[in-house]
C-alpha cells in the first residue's frame, strides 16, 4: 500500500474528526458523499474506496470508512447517548460503561420465582393433555357432563 496523499488524508480526517476537521466534535459514523467530494473530488473519492480505505453508502448518499481503515486509523465507533448516529472515536478513549435501565434493579431476582408444579398422573399410563392440564378422561368426562346438562 502506498502512502496517503495530503488529499487522501484530509478526506479521512473529514470523516473522522467531522465537518471542517474539528477536535471538538467528533465526526458521525457517515458523510455525504456531496460533501467528501467538494473537499477533494470524486475520482479521489473513487481512488480511496478502490483501495479500501471508504466504503459507500447508498442508502443515505454517503462513505465511511471501512473496518479496516478504522483500525489503521486507530478509531473505533460509538453510540452516545441522545445521538441517532454513531461517532468516530479514538480506539484509546475508554469504553463507556452501559447503563442499566431504570427499571432493571426493581425486577425480582430468578432464584425466587416459584418452581413449575410437577404433575403426577394417576395411573402412568393414562395419556396427559398438552401441558399437563389432566388426562383425556378427565376432560372427556367433564365434556359429557357439560352436554347432558345443556341438553
Amino acid at each position: 500500500m502506498t502512502e496517503l496523499k495530503s488529499v487522501e488524508q484530509a478526506v479521512l480526517a473529514e470523516i473522522v474528526l467531522g465537518p471542517g476537521g474539528s477536535q471538538g466534535s467528533p465526526g458521525p459514523c457517515w458523510s455525504p458523499m456531496r460533501r467528501v467530494c467538494l473537499i477533494s473530488s470524486e475520482a479521489t473519492v473513487a481512488a480511496l474506496v478502490a483501495s479500501g480505505w471508504l466504503e459507500v453508502w447508498p442508502a443515505v448518499q454517503g462513505v465511511t470508512l471501512t473496518p479496516w481503515a478504522a483500525d489503521r486509523l486507530g478509531v473505533r465507533l460509538e453510540s452516545p447517548e441522545g445521538l441517532e448516529d454513531a461517532v468516530w472515536v479514538p480506539r484509546s478513549d475508554p469504553e463507556p460503561q452501559p447503563r442499566m435501565p431504570r427499571w432493571q434493579p426493581t425486577l425480582p431476582s430468578l432464584e425466587y420465582l416459584p418452581q413449575p408444579r410437577q404433575f403426577k398422573p394417576e395411573n402412568e399410563n393414562t395419556p396427559r393433555l398438552a401441558g399437563g392440564v389432566g388426562s383425556v378422561r378427565e376432560f372427556l368426562e367433564l365434556r359429557r357432563r357439560r352436554v347432558r346438562r345443556g341438553a
